[in-house]
């Protein structure tokens, strides 16, 4: 058989089961074939891999070492409203430094209770006085 698209590795067998070619036909065809395993080129996947890991690590060891000498951000700033004496001009609001842990230390509005008003309290005790005098 001379038509070598029908010996591609790719389709070979469709063409040998539909017998528009013969096993005999590709195994000429495969005979016919030159030997090229010298001029080949072997590729290490294995090596291509280890190189890649270490030029990663190596990457992500430099970003780290310039993360940790990176100088610290500065610290929280906060401002300070002094309300001015009776009569006086405004003052101009002041930043002040506060350090981290002390604005960490302040609690969260949401973890306050809401009280009764006194006249909300007085009524109930007015409620618990007369649930014992129903006689």
């Amino acid at each position: 058989m001379t038509d070598t698209r029908k010996m591609d590795v790719r389709t070979v067998h469709r063409y040998l089961h539909k017998g528009l070619a013969t096993s005999a036909d590709y195994e000429q065809h495969l005979s016919a074939l030159p030997d090229l395993a010298e001029q080949a080129e072997f590729i290490d996947y294995e090596a291509q891999f280890r190189e890649e890991e270490a030029r990663r690590l190596a990457e992500e060891a430099r970003a780290e070492a310039a993360a940790a000498a990176a100088p610290p951000p500065p610290p929280a700033m906060a401002t300070a409203y002094v309300p001015p004496a009776h009569g006086a001009p405004p003052a101009t609001v002041a930043p002040v430094s506060v350090a981290p842990s002390a604005v960490a230390s302040v609690p969260n509005a949401s973890s306050f209770t809401a009280r009764p008003s006194m006249d909300e309290d007085d009524d109930d005790e007015d409620e618990d006085d007369d649930i014992g005098d129903e006689d």
